[in-house]
């Protein structure tokens, strides 16, 4: 699986732009982007604890702003018979 991940710090106003993404293959050989943009504000007084690998997972979620939108593209035509399923059975 290729993974790769990027967030930026726009100084401005301290809004961490995200941007990441996922290629994963499906167990009949499909190819599916999965690409994730969103945005992230945190306070000041955070700053430390979000460098602290071991315990930044610990942060209360409602002390900070994360949002981000995933996109799910394949150039996979829909195959009869095929075992992949990509997409929400509400989708398909």
């Amino acid at each position: 699986m290729k993974i790769s991940f990027m967030v930026r710090m726009l100084t401005r106003n301290k809004i961490r732009v995200i941007d990441a993404g996922v290629v994963p293959r499906t167990e009949d050989g499909a190819l599916i982007h999965m690409s994730y943009g969103g945005r992230a504000t945190f306070p000041d007084e955070l700053e430390g604890a979000l460098r602290d690998v071991s315990s930044r997972h610990l942060i209360d979620p409602s002390r900070y702003y994360f949002r981000t939108n995933p996109l799910f593209e394949t150039g996979r035509p829909d195959t009869p018979g095929s075992t992949a399923s990509w997409r929400p059975a509400a989708a398909a």
